[in-house]
């Protein structure tokens, strides 16, 4: 795994009552309580022995262990003294992202996962070069179909890989069907 490029640091791997398992895992963020460092959507990578588990990130959740009793919050609330102003609240504010395991990347390969990552292993952003061919995007002639959240990487899936087989544009109204649908056929035309 020498030749693939380390980005950013994000967080780390930890256990939870569900995992990891080989489908997800969940890892702590990096940084404090005001910054943002992962979001929901966003592609992240683990790099291990066996290959590059390559994720994303499918929910954050907020948390802060002086805060997690409602009844003593409720207390402090009504003496009338905030809970910041008696303990270090900011201190314990932490962020634990969920991800959802895509697959392996090994020797230039795309792999079923097949092991969990382990606690404690390292998560980090993605390298644009390893996730436009774990996506099997062509920059060349490949349909430029916009640019994925959150990276700077444009959206070019080849028009065999596309239509090739069944095509399906679900999503909740109003996220854009229609003009995904205008860009498709205008790239097709085009």
């Amino acid at each position: 795994m020498s030749e693939y490029e380390s980005p950013a640091r994000l967080g780390t791997v930890v256990s939870t009552d569900t995992g990891p398992n080989v489908m997800e895992f969940s890892f702590v963020l990096e940084g404090g309580p005001k910054e943002i460092v992962a979001k929901r959507g966003e592609f992240v990578s683990v790099v291990t022995d066996d290959g590059i588990v390559i994720a994303r990130v499918q929910d954050l959740l907020r948390t802060n262990r002086y805060y997690q009793h409602a009844e003593a919050v409720r207390e402090y609330q009504s003496r009338g003294e905030p809970l910041r102003a008696i303990f270090p609240t900011d201190r314990w504010q932490y962020t634990i992202a969920k991800a959802r395991v895509l697959g392996l990347w090994v020797e230039n390969r795309t792999a079923r996962p097949y092991f969990t990552v382990s606690p404690g292993a390292v998560v980090r952003g993605i390298d644009e070069d390893t996730l436009a061919a774990f996506l099997k995007l062509d920059n060349k002639e490949g349909l430029r179909l916009g640019t994925l959240a959150y990276q700077s990487l444009e959206f070019t899936p080849s028009i065999n890989g596309l239509l090739s087989k069944h095509l399906a544009i679900l999503a909740m109204s109003g996220a854009g069907k229609s003009y995904f649908v205008s860009v498709l056929l205008e790239e097709l035309l085009s």
